[in-house]
């Protein structure tokens, strides 16, 4: 069947019939009236008024159907619908529409000269709205029905028998009428008044963030919209004119806005079509242009996925009547919804409260509900007025906006011909939820506005680790201490109400089944009296037969109900499917009839989790099925869940087995709860390389690599997984020596190592800057005939990139087979730090060219390319076009590099007036950039206004009282330098002192300040001696300026010539063959002194030296310096 044919169906449920109402034949003006509030009786508990008024420009019905109601107070008593049908009459009117589907337009026509009836059913509306979308697709003309719109069309010579109808008598039908019905009837003025959203204007995000996007609370915004050009321009002529003839999306077909307004126009349907177009500011650039995101919603983490990120902003276009009935957003996103012209009538529900009417399925894919939305204000409607939670109701006007919260359910319906924006957004409040949601076993049917479904979790993760590093795991340890802390209101208080439970216990049950299917002997010390009074209740709402079903007793009776559910196709439905298969295997009714529920289960075509649940709870358990289930709440980052699967493996005398304690220990390690991994480990009789590698991994998660490492060498037997867990503990725990000096124990021992380890040990070079380890590694991947994926090809660029060889960087990005963003950005950063800005911006241009989206970690390495070059217009160029170009939102970042660009290049002042002006609130980098820039160019007096802000925003950093006092005493003023060293002296701070590290022969050599350690040490200071004697010879002079106040960059250093580079760069000259490059990574920025004296050895001995320091490299080549002398 057409899709369109499909929604008109599949969601259509019999109506219940309103109070008896008698409604007159063929006069639309007794209609009216007897429709009216004065002919209803006035309900005792509440004053407002009952009944329902059409429109006052609504016809009577077009071919005079009417409600069956009306049958009864008909002389005649005799209805013209059966006696037309014939044989057919026995069917229902739904059944024969959906018969009636399957013909086309000309077949329809000659159905419709057989009977009366037939000439009713076949010019039904929404059987020729069908036709004209199916056949005709966006390309047709409304011209005040759906079928003249599809006779002109095919037959322009019939169009004018479109003004032929005949008016039938004594024809009754509930359905066909009510279809007519719901298109003309007036909203209920007591639809409206409720309005008890919170409204708040000009509220800070602060309060935002805390009063409603935490608690997860809708609210309505005003003044939001204040500067949008679209609240101005944004009306049906210059949309028209700016749109052209791009098309739309409008339910299930694409127009041109012209069609649609025309359309818009004339129609008058139950069901007006919608236009929610998810690409329009790809199809029209300047409408993306004319809007922006409001403040609250600044921050959506899904942009981290570029062009991969699912659809997330549409706009909404459609007449009076016209809207979307109860739904939840999609992929478990928050969203803001702004009005820039007419209305809208908002009605949400919390999300452990269903709304009435409405029934999604047990796995959540699918939802039954009203086929319109006035349908449900008028059979549903006045049922929440009792509820104890009652939903939030508003009105949301032009220049509004109103946030909806993540799983909230919503009902909106245009009260006017409307237009509106929307976008849906994670951020960190929703993020855990949204990861969850993707996650899901049923992914592929649930997550929406994306071609890959399936390993969307899976990106996303991975670009938000990476974007963010720890923002997962924070998140979920503020996640599980919420959890422990005492809840106000539990899920059963929030549906205790008898008409609540009604429709959300459903819920409620489905929840319950899915639990007692993960952890049956849980559930079963569960009260079965207030289960089966659920499940009654949810077998009623699907077909009142299946209340047979609970009180079956044996295997004919059940054979009896599986017939009739295959003959009436509730088969189909999973609650039902899964309550037949729960009757097979629950042990209580006597049956157990395990193999009858296989052969059912057989039969489903798409078995999803809630069927697979039902089959596993006949099932008893073993030493296979714990470790599944203990894996599964390893993957779903669930802690708690694991700790009750622990309680059952114990309580079924599994928790000695090998399998079952490898799972647990896996578990418990992956959660960093290394004491509760370790306890189990310590208790197992067999300890083999799993349980083994999977302690290492949780020693290292915690930090604790000593332990890990202790342990891996107690090991006799070692597969790639541990050499990789353990070279991967040492790179992230910052061992980064550790990780090579291990790698080089693999290569040892004949271990083949895989692309996983390589990234480990590649990017630890890079954090050592050793250029030669890390040319082995790649020597390596190459020589094993390893797969340059985008991961491990990134790595390497990064490596060559900070490892000072940026012309191999080039070379090794330039090969790489696939390139994506973080590729791109590896490159552009590794140019920016070597001072390369115009090629750097160069890569960003191609990139953009190339089709690829720029991330924000992007914009972070091209603003600090420009801050390195001295590129400020450009800088703010590149900073402007951002948020209007590529809609990425600056972070604190961003503002960090511009402030950053500013003052490098002289303009403090400027730089102060941007970091209070910034929209965010200032961090400590952001400051400290500035006081770094107030200390190059020597301004005590913004530096001092600067230093204070951040010693309050930070006491204990010692690095701004140390920045502090050196700008004091470039000004000469000793007695705040003292002031600020006693300061640090009362409060016990101390910085760790700089160090350089240099690698010759495969060997990375640290130095730091006074150092003796080194084998060689005496031979190195004699080298500086002769260094330093040529140099002065030269020219070269100490800058004592610093010395005894730069503790920022060598804390202690008792003279100025001990500096550790310095150290470092003689030791070099000293190992080195003459000619050959020398390369240095310093902790700390370089300091004036040790700069000079590096220009003048470079010019003096003929040798390149290549320093890598806290913010950038230095080229060294013939006296003269990359940098310019501007860093």
């Amino acid at each position: 069947m057409p899709l369109c044919r499909d929604l008109l169906f599949q969601t259509r449920k019999k109506r219940k019939k309103s109070k008896k109402s008698t409604l007159t034949k063929h006069n639309s003006t007794s209609l009216k009236q007897q429709l009216s509030p004065q002919h209803q009786q006035q309900p005792e508990e509440e004053d407002t008024e009952e009944g329902f008024s059409l429109r006052a420009s609504a016809p009577s019905h077009k071919y005079g159907v009417q409600p069956l109601g009306n049958l009864y107070f008909s002389p005649s008593s005799f209805n013209s619908r059966n006696s037309g049908l014939g044989t057919l009459q026995i069917l229902t009117d739904e059944l024969v529409l959906e018969i009636l589907g399957f013909l086309d337009g000309a077949h329809l026509g000659v159905l419709a000269t057989v009977s009366k009836s037939f000439y009713v059913f076949t010019n039904h509306e929404p059987l020729w709205r069908n036709l004209v979308l199916d056949n005709l697709v966006g390309g047709f003309l409304y011209n005040g029905s759906w079928k003249s719109s599809y006779v002109a069309a095919f037959y322009p010579s019939f169009a004018c028998a479109g003004s032929l109808v005949l008016n039938v008598r004594d024809f009754y039908s509930d359905y066909l009428f009510q279809s007519w019905l719901c298109a003309n009837l007036e909203m209920k003025s007591e639809w409206l008044e409720r309005d008890n959203i919170t409204r708040r204007k000009g509220i800070s995000i602060e309060d935002f963030v805390l009063n409603f996007e935490e608690p997860n609370r809708p609210v309505l915004l005003e003044g939001c919209l204040d500067n949008w050009v679209a609240l101005e321009k944004w009306n049906r002529n210059f949309l028209i004119e700016t749109c052209g003839d791009v098309k739309f999306s409008v339910g299930p077909v694409e127009m041109k806005l012209e069609d649609y307004f025309r359309y818009s126009d004339l129609v008058r349907e139950e069901r007006p079509l919608y236009l929610f177009d998810p690409k329009f500011g790809e199809k029209v650039p300047n409408l993306g242009l004319e809007y922006d995101v409001p403040v609250y919603f600044k921050e959506d983490l899904f942009s981290v996925l570029g062009n991969e990120r699912p659809d997330y902003r549409w706009i909404i276009i459609g007449p009076a009547g016209s809207g979307s009935s109860f739904h939840i957003d999609p992929n478990s996103t928050s969203a803001w919804n702004a009005v820039i012209k007419g209305s809208k009538k908002w009605v949400l529900f919390p999300p452990e409260v269903v709304p009435p009417g409405v029934h999604p399925s047990p796995d959540g894919a699918e939802v039954a509900c009203p086929v319109s939305i006035v349908e449900w204000f008028m059979n549903f409607y006045g049922a929440t007025k009792k509820w104890k939670k009652k939903p939030i109701e508003c009105v949301c006007k032009a220049g509004e906006v109103i946030f909806v919260p993540n799983g909230w359910w919503h009902l909106v319906i245009n009260l006017e011909d409307s237009i509106a924006i929307t976008q849906n957004f994670v951020s960190r409040r929703n993020l855990l939820n949204v990861l969850d949601f993707l996650k899901k076993p049923n992914a592929s049917m649930l997550v929406s506005g994306t071609r890959d479904r399936v390993n969307l979790y899976e990106k996303f993760r991975k670009a938000i680790e990476a974007t963010f590093p720890g923002t997962i795991d924070q998140l979920m340890s503020k996640a599980e201490e919420k959890k422990s802390q005492p809840k106000k209101l539990t899920f059963w208080e929030s549906v205790s109400d008898s008409n609540v439970a009604a429709f959300s216990c459903s819920k409620a049950m489905q929840i319950l089944e899915i639990l007692w299917g993960f952890l049956p002997c849980w559930l079963q010390t569960m009260s079965s009296s207030s289960i089966g009074s659920s499940v009654f209740k949810t077998l009623r709402l699907k077909n009142p037969k299946l209340f047979s079903l609970e009180t079956c007793s044996n295997l004919t009776h059940l054979k009896i109900i599986h017939a009739y559910m295959i003959r009436t196709h509730i088969i189909c439905d999973v609650f039902a499917a899964s309550r037949l298969i729960a009757f097979c295997v629950d042990p209580s009714s006597g049956t157990s009839l395990i193999d009858y529920a296989s052969r059912i289960f057989s039969q489903i075509q798409n078995p999803n989790l809630f069927i697979f649940n039902a089959m596993i709870r006949g099932l008893l358990p073993d030493n296979l099925t714990f470790p599944f289930l203990v894996k599964s709440c390893t993957k779903l980052h669930c802690i708690s869940m694991g700790s009750q699967a622990h309680g059952h493996i114990i309580k079924h005398g599994f928790e000695k087995d090998v399998y079952v304690q490898n799972s647990l220990v896996h578990m418990y390690a992956t959660f960093g709860d290394t004491e509760a991994a370790t306890l189990i480990f310590q208790r197992m009789y067999y300890v083999d390389v799993v349980s083994c590698t999977s302690m290492i991994r949780g020693f290292n998660k915690c930090g604790d690599v000593e332990s890990a490492r202790k342990l891996f060498d107690q090991m006799p037997e070692k597969n790639l997984v541990t050499w990789s867990t353990m070279i991967s503990g040492y790179a992230q725990n910052n061992h980064f020596d550790k990780a090579v000096e291990l790698f080089k124990v693999l290569q040892s021992q004949g271990v083949r190592a895989n692309e996983t380890v390589m990234v480990s040990v590649i990017s630890s070079c890079a954090h050592l800057g050793a250029l030669e380890l890390g040319e082995r590694a790649h020597d390596y991947v190459v020589k094993n005939g390893m797969t340059l994926n985008l991961i491990l090809g990134t790595a390497l660029v990064d490596m060559y990139a900070r490892c000072g060889s940026i012309n191999k960087a080039v070379r090794v990005f330039e090969d790489l087979p696939e390139r994506d963003t973080l590729s791109w950005t590896a490159l552009i950063a590794g140019l920016a730090m070597h001072g390369y800005s115009e090629r750097s911006l160069k890569y960003f241009a191609t990139m953009v060219e190339a089709g690829l989206t720029p991330r924000d970690i992007t914009f972070t390495a091209v603003l600090s390319a420009c801050s390195h070059g001295g590129l400020v217009e450009r800088g703010f160029h590149i900073f402007e076009s951002m948020k209007r170009d590529y809609r990425v939102e600056p972070r604190l970042e961003h503002y960090g590099c511009m402030v950053d660009l500013l003052g490098r290049a002289g303009k403090l002042e400027e730089a102060e007036n941007f970091v209070l002006k910034m929209p965010v609130k200032p961090n400590a980098p952001v400051w400290g950039a500035l006081l770094g820039a107030c200390r190059i160019h020597k301004n005590a007096e913004i530096g001092e206004r600067v230093g204070k802000i951040l010693i309050q925003l930070l006491p204990q950093h010692s690095g701004y009282y140390v920045l502090l006092s050196n700008i004091y005493a470039n000004a000469k003023e000793w007695e705040k330098v003292t002031e600020m060293r006693q300061m640090m002296k009362a409060k016990g701070l101390k910085k760790p002192p700089g160090h350089s590290l240099i690698e010759l022969d495969g060997r990375v050599h640290k130095f730091t300040i006074g150092d003796s350690s080194h084998p060689e040490i005496d031979k190195i200071e004699r080298m500086w001696e002769e260094i330093l004697m040529r140099i002065r010879a030269a020219g070269y002079r100490g800058n004592t300026a610093d010395a005894l106040f730069d503790i920022d960059e060598e804390e202690k250093e008792s003279a100025l010539h001990r500096h550790s580079e310095k150290l470092a760069i003689a030791f070099g000259m000293m190992r080195s063959e003459a000619g050959t490059p020398i390369r240095i990574v310093k902790n700390l920025r370089v300091c004036e002194d040790c700069h000079t004296a590096t220009k003048l050895i470079s010019k003096v001995f003929g040798r390149e030296l290549i320093v890598r320091d806290r913010n950038r490299f230095h080229h060294f080549r013939e006296g003269l310096c990359s940098c310019m002398d501007y860093w």
